[in-house]
């Protein structure tokens, strides 16, 4: 269940044609638990210095703080 959540996030986060369902994911992809956090942490890396938008941009950055701070 939790790769099926982490996956489908992913899948909006890179992908969904709504800026606002983008956003919603980049942000949520930062409260996962911690077996996906390899794999969160890359895509908010890559999501962090390609997105154009300075919502989901910011969102990353926020999720990918969340998910640094976890795997402490």
């Amino acid at each position: 269940p939790v790769n099926d959540i982490a996956e489908k996030l992913i899948e909006m986060a890179l992908h969904d044609p709504s800026v606002k369902v983008r956003r919603f994911a980049t942000c949520n992809l930062g409260e996962l638990c911690a077996d996906q956090r390899v794999l969160v942490i890359d895509v908010l890396n890559h999501i962090a210095a390609n997105t154009t938008d300075a919502a989901t941009q910011r969102n990353a950055k926020i999720a990918l703080a969340k998910a640094v701070r976890s795997r402490q």
